[in-house]
Protein backbone atom coordinates (compact mmCIF):
# COMPACT_ATOMS: atom_id res chain seq x y z
CA UNK A 1 0.00 0.00 0.00
CA UNK A 2 1.06 3.51 -0.98
CA UNK A 3 1.80 5.33 1.93
CA UNK A 4 0.64 9.37 0.90
CA UNK A 5 4.20 12.27 1.16
CA UNK A 6 3.47 15.51 3.19
CA UNK A 7 3.52 17.02 -0.75
CA UNK A 8 0.55 14.45 -1.15
CA UNK A 9 -1.80 15.82 1.86
CA UNK A 10 -0.74 19.48 1.06
CA UNK A 11 -2.53 19.05 -2.58
CA UNK A 12 -5.10 16.78 -1.10
CA UNK A 13 -5.69 19.79 1.75
CA UNK A 14 -5.56 22.47 -1.46
CA UNK A 15 -8.29 20.89 -3.30
CA UNK A 16 -10.14 20.06 -0.08
CA UNK A 17 -10.29 24.10 0.69
CA UNK A 18 -10.61 24.40 -3.57
CA UNK A 19 -13.91 22.58 -3.89
CA UNK A 20 -15.01 23.82 -0.48
CA UNK A 21 -14.73 27.61 -1.74
CA UNK A 22 -16.63 26.30 -5.05
CA UNK A 23 -19.61 25.15 -2.39
CA UNK A 24 -19.86 28.26 -1.03
CA UNK A 25 -19.72 30.05 -3.89
CA UNK A 26 -22.30 27.90 -5.46
CA UNK A 27 -24.69 27.99 -2.29
CA UNK A 28 -24.66 31.78 -2.34
CA UNK A 29 -25.62 32.16 -6.22
CA UNK A 30 -28.18 29.72 -5.37
CA UNK A 31 -29.99 32.08 -2.81
CA UNK A 32 -28.93 35.33 -4.79
CA UNK A 33 -30.87 33.77 -7.75
CA UNK A 34 -34.15 32.68 -5.36
CA UNK A 35 -34.09 35.80 -3.89
CA UNK A 36 -33.15 38.31 -6.53
CA UNK A 37 -30.00 39.56 -4.99
CA UNK A 38 -28.17 39.15 -8.32
CA UNK A 39 -30.55 40.77 -10.38
CA UNK A 40 -29.19 44.40 -11.39
CA UNK A 41 -31.74 46.45 -10.60
CA UNK A 42 -32.71 50.03 -10.21
CA UNK A 43 -35.37 49.57 -7.78
CA UNK A 44 -34.41 51.22 -3.92
CA UNK A 45 -35.92 48.86 -0.75
CA UNK A 46 -37.40 51.04 1.75
CA UNK A 47 -35.80 49.66 4.91
CA UNK A 48 -37.21 49.83 8.40
CA UNK A 49 -34.74 48.41 11.21
CA UNK A 50 -35.77 48.00 14.76
CA UNK A 51 -33.92 47.35 17.99
CA UNK A 52 -35.59 46.36 21.72
CA UNK A 53 -33.37 46.51 24.36
CA UNK A 54 -33.44 45.87 28.34
CA UNK A 55 -30.26 48.29 28.59
CA UNK A 56 -27.79 45.15 28.68
CA UNK A 57 -28.90 42.60 25.84
CA UNK A 58 -30.47 44.00 22.96
CA UNK A 59 -32.61 42.03 19.49
CA UNK A 60 -33.97 43.31 16.07
CA UNK A 61 -36.00 42.80 13.20
CA UNK A 62 -36.28 43.91 9.93
CA UNK A 63 -39.06 45.12 7.40
CA UNK A 64 -38.32 45.93 3.55
CA UNK A 65 -40.39 46.51 0.70
CA UNK A 66 -39.67 45.12 -2.71
CA UNK A 67 -41.94 45.13 -5.31
CA UNK A 68 -41.08 41.37 -6.49
CA UNK A 69 -42.08 40.35 -2.83
CA UNK A 70 -45.29 39.09 -1.91
CA UNK A 71 -47.19 40.22 1.17
CA UNK A 72 -47.27 36.44 2.40
CA UNK A 73 -44.14 34.27 3.55
CA UNK A 74 -42.14 34.15 0.64
CA UNK A 75 -38.06 33.75 -0.45
CA UNK A 76 -37.68 37.56 0.60
CA UNK A 77 -38.48 36.58 4.61
CA UNK A 78 -36.22 35.03 6.92
CA UNK A 79 -37.72 32.85 10.13
CA UNK A 80 -37.03 34.10 13.66
CA UNK A 81 -34.64 31.88 15.65
CA UNK A 82 -35.87 32.16 19.78
CA UNK A 83 -32.56 32.19 21.84
CA UNK A 84 -34.56 31.13 24.71
CA UNK A 85 -32.11 32.99 26.83
CA UNK A 86 -34.29 34.81 29.42
CA UNK A 87 -31.62 37.58 29.89
CA UNK A 88 -32.28 38.58 26.03
CA UNK A 89 -35.70 40.04 24.93
CA UNK A 90 -36.79 39.25 21.16
CA UNK A 91 -38.87 40.90 18.76
CA UNK A 92 -40.01 39.97 15.29
CA UNK A 93 -43.10 40.74 12.69
CA UNK A 94 -45.18 37.98 12.20
CA UNK A 95 -47.25 36.40 8.50
CA UNK A 96 -49.99 33.75 9.51
CA UNK A 97 -48.86 31.61 12.19
CA UNK A 98 -44.43 32.75 11.07
CA UNK A 99 -42.46 34.78 13.39
CA UNK A 100 -39.75 36.38 11.51
CA UNK A 101 -36.55 38.21 11.39
CA UNK A 102 -36.58 39.44 8.41
CA UNK A 103 -40.15 41.02 6.78
CA UNK A 104 -40.26 41.57 2.81
CA UNK A 105 -43.22 42.94 1.76
CA UNK A 106 -44.50 44.39 -1.57
CA UNK A 107 -45.15 47.98 -1.18
CA UNK A 108 -45.95 50.73 1.62
CA UNK A 109 -50.04 51.00 1.14
CA UNK A 110 -51.84 53.66 3.36
CA UNK A 111 -52.39 52.79 6.71
CA UNK A 112 -50.36 49.38 6.75
CA UNK A 113 -50.16 47.76 9.99
CA UNK A 114 -48.03 45.04 10.69
CA UNK A 115 -48.12 43.24 14.36
CA UNK A 116 -45.12 43.06 16.57
CA UNK A 117 -44.32 39.64 18.49
CA UNK A 118 -42.20 40.56 21.19
CA UNK A 119 -41.00 38.43 24.44
CA UNK A 120 -39.71 39.89 27.12
CA UNK A 121 -37.84 37.19 28.65
CA UNK A 122 -37.92 39.30 32.35
CA UNK A 123 -40.11 41.62 34.28
CA UNK A 124 -38.04 44.79 33.07
CA UNK A 125 -37.85 48.32 31.64
CA UNK A 126 -37.53 48.05 28.27
CA UNK A 127 -37.02 50.58 24.85
CA UNK A 128 -37.90 49.66 21.32
CA UNK A 129 -36.18 52.30 18.84
CA UNK A 130 -35.78 52.82 15.09
CA UNK A 131 -31.68 52.07 14.01
CA UNK A 132 -32.85 52.54 10.21
CA UNK A 133 -35.22 54.14 8.25
CA UNK A 134 -33.98 54.75 4.55
CA UNK A 135 -35.74 54.91 1.16
CA UNK A 136 -38.99 56.16 2.59
CA UNK A 137 -41.33 58.91 0.91
CA UNK A 138 -40.68 62.03 3.02
CA UNK A 139 -45.32 61.94 3.59
CA UNK A 140 -44.66 58.73 5.16
CA UNK A 141 -44.98 58.16 8.83
CA UNK A 142 -44.09 55.54 10.70
CA UNK A 143 -45.63 54.88 14.10
CA UNK A 144 -45.13 51.96 16.74
CA UNK A 145 -48.90 51.62 18.49
CA UNK A 146 -48.95 50.11 22.37
CA UNK A 147 -51.96 48.71 22.31
CA UNK A 148 -51.79 47.97 26.09
CA UNK A 149 -51.41 51.64 26.98
CA UNK A 150 -52.93 53.17 23.51
CA UNK A 151 -50.23 55.41 22.92
CA UNK A 152 -48.55 56.03 19.77
CA UNK A 153 -45.21 56.82 18.58
CA UNK A 154 -43.76 58.13 15.60
CA UNK A 155 -40.28 56.11 15.20
CA UNK A 156 -37.39 58.28 14.12
CA UNK A 157 -33.93 58.36 14.50
CA UNK A 158 -32.70 58.74 17.88
CA UNK A 159 -37.12 59.00 19.43
CA UNK A 160 -36.90 55.92 21.43
CA UNK A 161 -40.52 53.78 22.83
CA UNK A 162 -39.68 53.34 26.73
CA UNK A 163 -42.03 51.00 28.53
CA UNK A 164 -42.55 48.48 31.50
CA UNK A 165 -43.31 44.57 30.97
CA UNK A 166 -43.99 41.49 33.21
CA UNK A 167 -42.33 38.28 31.49
CA UNK A 168 -45.13 36.89 29.73
CA UNK A 169 -44.52 37.01 25.49
CA UNK A 170 -47.18 38.77 23.37
CA UNK A 171 -48.12 39.50 20.13
CA UNK A 172 -50.73 41.64 20.35
CA UNK A 173 -49.32 44.74 22.48
CA UNK A 174 -47.50 46.15 19.59
CA UNK A 175 -47.95 47.23 16.23
CA UNK A 176 -46.32 48.93 13.08
CA UNK A 177 -48.78 51.34 11.58
CA UNK A 178 -47.31 52.80 8.40
CA UNK A 179 -49.16 56.76 7.48
CA UNK A 180 -49.17 58.40 4.52
CA UNK A 181 -49.04 62.47 4.89
CA UNK A 182 -52.26 63.03 3.41
CA UNK A 183 -54.73 60.78 6.08
CA UNK A 184 -56.31 62.46 8.64
CA UNK A 185 -55.01 60.74 11.93
CA UNK A 186 -54.63 61.85 15.32
CA UNK A 187 -51.88 64.02 16.68
CA UNK A 188 -48.92 61.74 16.91
CA UNK A 189 -46.73 60.97 19.80
CA UNK A 190 -42.98 62.68 19.26
CA UNK A 191 -41.95 61.89 22.79
CA UNK A 192 -41.68 59.10 25.08
CA UNK A 193 -44.41 59.58 27.58
CA UNK A 194 -42.73 58.12 30.39
CA UNK A 195 -45.13 59.25 33.44
CA UNK A 196 -48.52 60.94 31.81
CA UNK A 197 -50.69 58.99 29.09
CA UNK A 198 -52.83 61.44 27.10
CA UNK A 199 -56.54 60.51 27.30
CA UNK A 200 -58.98 61.38 23.97
CA UNK A 201 -61.79 62.14 26.38
CA UNK A 202 -62.05 66.04 26.36
CA UNK A 203 -63.53 66.14 30.12
CA UNK A 204 -60.20 63.99 31.03
CA UNK A 205 -58.42 67.29 30.23
CA UNK A 206 -59.16 68.59 33.63
CA UNK A 207 -56.98 65.87 35.92
CA UNK A 208 -53.03 65.49 35.32
CA UNK A 209 -52.08 62.42 36.45
CA UNK A 210 -47.72 61.80 36.76
CA UNK A 211 -45.21 60.19 38.73
CA UNK A 212 -43.10 62.33 41.10
CA UNK A 213 -39.60 62.23 41.92
CA UNK A 214 -40.42 59.99 45.04
CA UNK A 215 -42.21 57.38 42.60
CA UNK A 216 -45.95 58.07 44.30
CA UNK A 217 -48.46 58.70 41.95
CA UNK A 218 -49.78 62.43 42.00
CA UNK A 219 -52.95 63.97 41.13
CA UNK A 220 -53.39 67.38 39.87
CA UNK A 221 -57.36 68.54 39.32
CA UNK A 222 -59.20 71.60 38.44
CA UNK A 223 -61.39 72.75 41.30
CA UNK A 224 -64.35 71.46 39.34
CA UNK A 225 -63.27 67.63 39.71
CA UNK A 226 -62.09 67.66 43.78
CA UNK A 227 -65.03 67.66 45.69
CA UNK A 228 -66.21 63.97 46.58
CA UNK A 229 -63.97 62.47 44.50
CA UNK A 230 -62.22 59.34 45.28
CA UNK A 231 -58.21 58.54 43.66
CA UNK A 232 -57.39 54.72 42.96
CA UNK A 233 -54.37 52.88 42.19
CA UNK A 234 -54.59 49.63 40.37
CA UNK A 235 -51.72 47.51 39.12
CA UNK A 236 -52.58 47.64 35.30
CA UNK A 237 -51.26 44.36 34.55
CA UNK A 238 -53.09 42.01 36.94
CA UNK A 239 -55.99 44.80 37.65
CA UNK A 240 -55.32 44.24 41.69
CA UNK A 241 -56.31 47.63 43.63
CA UNK A 242 -52.93 49.20 45.29
CA UNK A 243 -54.21 52.45 47.10
CA UNK A 244 -57.12 54.59 47.63
CA UNK A 245 -57.46 58.25 49.08
CA UNK A 246 -59.96 60.84 49.43
CA UNK A 247 -59.25 64.01 47.23
CA UNK A 248 -58.99 67.36 49.42
CA UNK A 249 -57.48 69.84 47.58
CA UNK A 250 -55.93 70.55 44.11
CA UNK A 251 -52.80 68.23 44.11
CA UNK A 252 -52.69 65.31 46.28
CA UNK A 253 -49.94 62.78 46.51
CA UNK A 254 -50.31 59.24 47.49
CA UNK A 255 -49.00 57.75 50.39
CA UNK A 256 -46.93 55.06 49.09
CA UNK A 257 -44.46 54.72 46.19
CA UNK A 258 -44.50 52.39 43.96
CA UNK A 259 -42.34 49.66 42.00
CA UNK A 260 -40.85 49.80 38.56
CA UNK A 261 -44.24 49.05 36.83
CA UNK A 262 -47.60 50.17 34.48
CA UNK A 263 -49.99 51.32 36.86
CA UNK A 264 -54.14 52.53 36.21
CA UNK A 265 -55.23 55.50 38.48
CA UNK A 266 -58.25 56.37 38.58
CA UNK A 267 -59.98 59.39 39.41
CA UNK A 268 -63.81 59.25 40.33
CA UNK A 269 -67.12 59.78 42.56
CA UNK A 270 -68.69 56.68 42.15
CA UNK A 271 -71.13 58.36 39.25
CA UNK A 272 -68.29 59.45 36.70
CA UNK A 273 -64.62 58.35 36.69
CA UNK A 274 -61.51 59.40 34.61
CA UNK A 275 -59.05 56.81 34.32
CA UNK A 276 -55.53 57.36 33.16
CA UNK A 277 -52.25 54.65 32.99
CA UNK A 278 -48.34 55.69 34.35
CA UNK A 279 -45.66 53.85 34.16
CA UNK A 280 -43.23 53.76 36.82
CA UNK A 281 -39.39 53.48 35.44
Amino acid sequence: MKTATFSDRMVSTRNNSFLQFLLVLALCVLLSVNVGWAQTTTTINQVLRLQVSNGMNSDETIVFFNALASNGFDAYDSPKMTNSNPLIPEINTTVGDEQLAINGLNAVTPNLTLPLGFTPGQVNTFNIKATEISSFDAGTHIILKDQLLNIEKELIIGNDYSFTSDATPTDTRFMLIFRAADIATAPVTTTAPITTVPITDTTDQNVLVYINPNNQVTVNCSDVVINDNTISVYNALVGKKLQTKKMTNKVTVMDAPLTRGVYLVTVGNGKKSVSKKVIVS
